[in-house]
């Protein structure tokens, strides 16, 4: 009898504050051809919360921009302040095209700036690439 091999969940912490945009990765994610697990936090504060009660391993961060509570750029520098989570990618996914929020997000140490398509055909496209290459394919 032939062993099935089981491919390891990738764990992706969310931190979207848009229901809907995070119902669309939800979706999106259900299409994808990997296994997924995403936590959730609408904001910093809570994500904090929940790395100082849990240890989670992550494959990689999905951070929204434009978070009322704490922004991306601030949160990603938070982060790293974290020996234990430092070199986890950080993938800042938003609306913004801003060459200052690419810059700002790049500053603070994030490894992506992504931009949400508005099309869904091409916004689950698009998450398809981030969740093969930051959670399958990328090594370091």
């Amino acid at each position: 009898m032939q062993k099935q091999l089981t491919t390891p969940a990738i764990q992706v912490v969310v931190v979207e504050d848009n229901i809907a945009d995070f119902e669309l990765i939800k979706i999106a994610c259900a299409n994808l051809l990997l296994p997924v697990k995403l936590i959730h936090f609408f904001n910093g504060l809570q994500l904090f919360k929940h790395l100082d009660r849990c240890q989670t391993d992550i494959s990689f961060f999905l951070i929204d921009l434009k978070n009322p509570i704490m922004n991306g750029t601030e949160l990603i520098r938070q982060l790293k302040t974290r020996p234990s989570i430092r070199e986890i990618p950080f993938i800042v996914f938003t609306t913004s095209d801003d060459r200052r929020d690419i810059l700002s997000c790049k500053a603070s140490g994030a490894n992506g700036f992504v931009q949400k398509p508005i099309d869904y055909d091409e916004f689950e496209a698009c998450l398809s690439s981030i969740f093969e290459f930051w959670g399958r394919y990328n090594l370091m």
